[in-house]
């Protein structure tokens, strides 16, 4: 994906677009053209699919914002059960025969698992994992709620092949209160240079250190390692 060229015309377009974006209203704004560029690199199946997984967090989170005392906290582990399950039912797909084989084992009969498994690895599931648990963490702790649209920014942002940036929900949530800036070539260039940055750190340096993990030849993850 960050070799296809519609990649960069997607951030590209994002980055003007946002620079229309209504003040008080950008987490919407980036949602709306965050969705447009989901349905541009991705099929259709997927994009529907990952939408309702977002509207599945969202109202966890309503019903958590709305719940009370033990009936809250219990609910709360519930949320993070659940999310913490779908991120082993990943890894035990990517490295069947590490510390998961025995879920794997259960798991890889069952009707659809296979096909749910791809789906998570064309997402980088690892990565929208890192982002629900940070978001749970934030409303659970008095966090605003997005709504589901804008919220889509936040957990299934288009870059996710990409994995990167890694930033928190408070920041995401930050910008309806940012000042609208009139574009700036500079602004444009540090873009570029992260962008650049990122790919160098995805591509060469985490390349590197696979390599020097488990060597050439040896399958990824590494469940093998000792």
């Amino acid at each position: 994906m960050v070799l296809d060229p519609r990649f960069y015309l997607c951030i590209a377009g994002a980055y003007v677009l946002m620079q229309l974006a209504p003040n008080h209203r950008r987490c919407l704004w980036f949602g709306l053209l965050n969705l447009v560029a989901l349905f541009t690199l991705f099929q259709e199946k997927l994009c529907y699919a990952l939408i309702l997984g977002t509207i599945g967090l969202w109202v966890g989170l309503r019903v958590l914002q709305a719940l009370k005392g033990t009936t809250a906290k219990v609910w709360l582990g519930l949320v993070y059960a659940g999310t913490v399950g779908a991120f082993l039912f990943h890894k035990s797909f990517l490295d069947p025969s590490g510390l998961l084989k025995p879920l794997h084992t259960v798991l890889v009969g069952v009707p659809g698992a296979a096909h749910l498994s791809n789906l998570l690895v064309t997402v980088a599931f690892s990565y929208i994992f890192i982002r629900v648990l940070d978001i749970i963490r934030s409303v659970s702790e008095g966090a605003r709620l997005l709504d589901p649209l804008s919220m889509t920014g936040y957990v299934i942002p288009f870059f996710i092949t990409a994995a990167g940036p890694i930033n928190v929900y408070a920041d995401h949530v930050g910008m309806d209160k940012q000042v609208q800036e009139k574009p700036r070539f500079e602004a444009f260039l540090s873009g570029v240079e992260t962008i650049v940055a990122g790919l160098f750190l995805k591509i060469v340096i985490a390349e590197l250190y696979r390599y020097f993990c488990i060597g050439v030849n040896q399958p990824w993850p590494l469940g093998s390692v000792k």
